[in-house]
């Protein structure tokens, strides 16, 4: 598709999100992300903000189902910086539809439950003397 539309256009970004979509459910979340990384480029560029919107919360379900659940969180704050731009009762419908809260209410719990096991990690590791998972960065 980029030979024929270039690599900076709009089919080309939708063949992107695509490839992404089928590596994300395949569970290869390295390739994934650059396909996202790249439409969003595209999308953000030509002012497709629905296509946009639509392309962070795939990718913060893809960060949510690597596990990288802060990475999963930003994604959605960059969607929220776009829809906070449209009109309060098309925000308000824009969020729903998309299923924002409730996707941000779920990664967050996977966040604080990841982060709290890390705290016990640390401290039974600190407990022990070793110290061995308390020094690791998450």
């Amino acid at each position: 598709q980029e030979k024929l539309d270039g690599k900076t256009g709009l089919k080309a970004a939708h063949c992107l999100h695509n490839l992404a979509l089928l590596y994300r459910n395949s569970k290869q979340f390295a390739l994934a992300e650059p396909c996202y990384t790249r439409c969003q480029e595209i999308w953000d560029r030509t002012q497709q903000y629905g296509l946009l919107i639509m392309s962070y919360k795939d990718a913060a379900m893809m960060h949510a189902a690597a596990g990288t659940f802060a990475q999963g969180i930003k994604m959605l704050d960059e969607a929220d910086k776009i829809i906070d731009q449209f009109p309060h009762q098309m925000k308000v419908q824009v969020a729903q539809d998309m299923g924002f809260p409730k996707l941000r209410d779920e990664i967050e719990g996977f966040l604080s439950k990841e982060r709290l096991k890390q705290q016990q990690a640390g401290s039974s590791g600190a407990a022990e003397g070793g110290g061995g998972a308390a020094s690791k960065k998450g």
